[in-house]
């Protein structure tokens, strides 16, 4: 990627927002540590505001070195181990995306299209991705923020509809599930944070960005993104959702 390559603070964050959308979409959940009522509303706080805590150390470093990529930073603390967290950051980046093809496949498979041969749903899908990633990064921030404003339109609209099927019994008190429940629960959204490992890679592709700035409205986005979701889940479907895997 060539660093003449510049696209703007929101889009980044359009692209990492919709980037958590497609994930919590297609995600299969854990039935084992499945949550009920209002405990369902508090994972998604607890890991905000653990990440928020984990990212101090990587801002002041940021903030030692602006619009500077971790490779970059690498070369001035660890020039021979530069390699190493190449390594590190390909192999990452290469398994999130089989990650994403396989819950993506099942998701399509089993959700929309159970008759699909689900080895032509995964080869479209790549097909898929490797035209987006061909257009670039600059037309993909684009269609991103296109996206990114329609997902806001389309929760607007459906959570207006749905007003009328809110049930307040649904939410029930707080903590009637157990702690090993609520604690992987949280592991668990903590874990999908991988956009924030995507902002330091493109920090050096950002015009006029802060990477504290843009670490925390993104923690704060997919913060409401999520908690959004559940709060109209638990209040309109009840225990009926607990009953759907996606």
């Amino acid at each position: 990627m060539s660093r003449s390559v510049r696209i703007n603070s929101l889009q980044l964050l359009s692209m990492l927002l919709v980037s958590r959308f497609f994930t919590m979409l297609v995600a299969v959940p854990n039935r084992r540590y499945a949550l009920s009522g209002s405990d369902a509303l508090l994972p998604p706080l607890f890991s905000a505001l653990l990440m928020a805590l984990l990212l101090i150390p990587l801002l002041f470093l940021m903030k030692r070195h602006p619009q500077q990529s971790l490779t970059q930073i690498a070369e001035v603390y660890l020039p021979k181990g530069k390699p190493l967290i190449l390594l590190c950051l390909l192999l990452f980046c290469l398994l999130t995306a089989i990650a994403a093809a396989s819950q993506s496949e099942y998701f399509v498979s089993t959700a929309l299209y159970p008759n699909a041969k689900r080895h032509w749903v995964l080869i479209l899908f790549v097909m898929v991705v490797w035209y987006m990633v061909s257009m670039g990064i600059e037309a993909i921030s684009r269609v991103s923020l296109l996206v990114c404003g329609l997902i806001v339109l389309s929760f607007a609209l459906i959570f207006t509809g749905v007003l009328s099927e809110v049930d307040w019994l649904n939410l029930g008190a707080l903590f009637r599930d157990s702690a090993e429940t609520l604690a992987m629960t949280t592991v668990a959204y903590w874990g999908q944070n991988m956009e924030l490992v995507l902002l330091c890679i493109l920090q050096p592709y950002t015009r006029k960005s802060r990477f504290n700035r843009d670490s925390y409205l993104f923690l704060l986005g997919a913060f409401l993104l999520s908690e959004i979701i559940s709060f109209f889940t638990i209040v309109v479907l009840g225990s009926y959702g607990a009953t759907r895997m996606f």
